[in-house]
This record gives C-alpha cells, structure tokens and sequence, in this order.
C-alpha cells in the first residue's frame, strides 16, 4: 500500500479493509418546544442546534417596525444554506423541509435605514 500525504495534510490511510468513521452528527440543543411561545426583546436571534422534524414550522413575528422593514432568516442543515424573507407586517414561517438539526439567525432588514436604539420584540411559534 502506497500512501502519499501533502504538506500540512492531516490526512492518514485506514489500515487495509478499514473503513473511516462517518463525522458526528451535530447535537440538538433545542427543539420545536424551545420556540413554542418564545419571546426576545434584541435587536437579531440566532439558535443552533434545533432539533426538528420534517414538516414542523417555527415562524417569527418581531415589532414594533414600520411595515416596510423585513425579516431576513439564514438557516443551514448540514452543508445546506439557505435564506428567506419576509415582510414584518405578514411574519416569517420556516417549515422543515426535512429531519434534522438545523441553524438559524432572524434579522431585521430596514432597506439601509439602521434601527438606531430601536430594540424590537421577537416572538416565535413553533408547530
């Protein structure tokens, strides 16, 4: 067996007929229950690590803002990044697309405008 590492690789062979364990898996620190009548009063809300199953929906309500202001949602599973919006006026609903452990972060878009010492209210739901 021939086994040829690059500079700074910290790649090693598995003995012949070994197989490599597959990563972790990421660990829950929270579920659909953790949103189930959460409210925050700051200015952008991040939790990772949420445990959900495919079809559940956290959505977020956040005020008070003009009904020109959006929230913004990153959310990742896996490798997978994705990003929604929507109005503040209508809220922002995430629905699960599949089982996982998800990461997420809501902020605010106020169109260039700043909230200044605004310190808005986020309210969450989860079903």
């Amino acid at each position: 067996m021939t086994v040829a590492l690059l500079a700074g690789s910290s790649a090693l062979a598995a003995p012949h007929g070994a197989k490599k364990s597959p990563p972790p898996a990421p660990s829950a620190s929270y579920s659909c229950a953790t949103f189930s009548g959460l409210t925050l009063a700051q200015q952008s809300v991040s939790y990772n690590g949420v445990a959900l199953r495919a079809g559940q929906t956290i959505t977020a309500n956040v005020g008070p803002l003009p009904s020109t202001y959006g929230i913004d949602l990153t959310s990742t599973l896996g490798s997978t990044f994705s990003f929604w919006a929507a109005p503040v006026s209508s809220g922002l609903a995430f629905r699960a697309p599949a089982d996982g452990v998800y990461n997420f972060g809501w902020s605010i878009d106020t169109g260039g405008q700043g909230l200044g010492t605004t310190v808005p209210t986020w309210r969450f739901a989860c079903s």
